[in-house]
């Protein structure tokens, strides 16, 4: 039912997105419808209507070429660019008897340019983009109205002052949108500035993991950064980018040496298993455990393996190891602890055995920890089969104890090591 519910969930979030597309689509698609109509009106007032006529042939090829918008637009603006494209095409048709009228349609004509152009200088324009696009429409209509011819002289200077007022507005606003825009670019110049200059004192670290960690929360951030001025982006651009490859570079030729290493490593280990496989024991087990133990250390000393060889030449050391172990005839419980102690005294001896001691109590808490959960789970199964046989009862019995004694065991390690810790403080 939970797998049912997952999959239905994701059907939905599923159906939601596509949804989401689906109108994000139709805005784009009527955007774009609403501009070619925009365009087209300004061909109503194209004195050429024979260049208005094949303008619009054009328009209507684009508007072919868009998709569809939201139904319960696309009638009314389908039929606001039909009843535009039948003006035009009525004017086409209508040329030659419509010369008597031009003046009353150069006034018709110059009154729409008005209010287009006030409708624009109107408009909250937000981005570069958006002023760009109606900067070219202004100067379009700019253009139709010098194309366009006189009107009745009593009209002349108002219409003129009309639309030169709209144009002046919407210029004065763009220029101070351009200001703002400009103080925006240096303030993103500035941040891009300061990320580029912590790049190049991060490049020569040698905090590879923490180091990779913060280019890359640098370069998001960097992302999410707005543009900076065209003359400086490239610039400032290269300084981080040659910063942050720089970095990366020397990582890969780190992790080809680590690489190395590690294969040097691993053959030191065969060798060294090799060697235990080859030991003939003596008759004196001190100096069985001894010699034991330091190979053990020579073991420890070795450095990391590649990954995919770890668990493999573990297995084959412990194989190796154990049998010669065995060969001294100890039990397990007395081996583990001369273990202990030989471990200690290589700690002990080491260069930081403060570190090192920290470091074996919090792995030796970890072991109790899943012991501990191992003895719950035995206790509960314990009580799940009370009633089975007693010779079933007693495994579990046996196990419980035997996983305690562990416990008891490791309890007692730490306890030691806490007391070395205590005498180095």
């Amino acid at each position: 039912m939970q797998q049912w519910n997952q999959v239905r969930k994701e059907f939905y979030d599923w159906v939601k997105i596509n949804e989401e597309f689906r109108q994000l689509d139709f805005q784009r698609n009527y955007e774009q419808k609403r501009a070619i109509i925009q365009r087209a009106e300004a061909l109503l007032y194209e004195p050429d209507p024979i260049k208005a006529y094949r303008e619009l042939q054009q328009l209507h090829r684009e508007w072919k070429e868009i998709g569809p918008v939201a139904k319960e637009f696309r009638d009314k603006i389908w039929n606001e660019f039909r009843e535009i494209s039948h003006q035009i095409n009525k004017r086409h048709q209508e040329y030659y008897k419509k010369l008597r009228e031009i003046q009353r349609k150069n006034l018709e004509t110059k009154t729409r340019l008005c209010e287009v152009a006030e409708k624009i200088a109107d408009l909250e324009l937000k981005t570069v983009k958006e002023w760009q696009e109606k900067t070219k429409i202004i100067l379009e209509l700019q253009q139709l109205w010098r194309k366009v011819g006189r009107v009745p002289k009593k009209y002349n200077q108002s219409i003129y002052e009309r639309f030169r007022k709209a144009c002046d507005k919407f210029f004065d606003r763009k220029r101070e949108f351009f200001r703002q825009h400009q103080e925006i670019l240096l303030e993103n110049l500035r941040k891009k500035e300061q990320i580029a200059q912590l790049a190049q004192k991060l490049k020569d670290s040698t905090d590879w993991s923490k180091t990779a960690r913060e280019f890359e929360r640098l370069f998001e951030q960097w992302r999410k950064i707005g543009p900076v001025p065209r003359e400086k982006s490239e610039e400032v651009w290269q300084k981080f980018r040659t910063a942050r490859l720089e970095f990366f570079r020397r990582k890969r030729q780190h992790l080809k040496e680590i690489r190395r290493q590690e294969r040097e490593n691993l053959k030191k280990k065969l060798e060294l298993i090799e060697k235990i496989k080859n030991i003939q024991l003596s008759d004196n087990q001190e100096e069985n455990l001894k010699l034991l133990g330091e190979i053990e250390k020579e073991w420890a000393s070795i450095g990391f393996v590649p990954y995919k060889e770890k668990d493999r030449i573990k297995k084959l050391f412990r194989q190796a190891i154990e049998e010669k172990f065995g060969q001294v005839n100890l039990d397990a419980d007395s081996r583990k602890k001369l273990e202990f102690e030989q471990k200690l005294k290589n700690i002990l001896s080491s260069n930081n055995p403060k570190a090192l001691i920290v470091r074996e109590i919090e792995r030796y808490k970890a072991q109790i920890g899943k012991l501990k959960a191992e003895v719950l789970k035995l206790e509960n199964n314990l009580e799940m089969f009370k009633d089975s046989p007693e010779e079933l009862l007693k495994d579990f019995k046996d196990k419980i104890a035997k996983e305690r004694e562990k416990i008891k065991t490791l309890e007692q390690f730490i306890a030691r090591l806490v007391k070395e810790y205590k005498k180095l403080s």
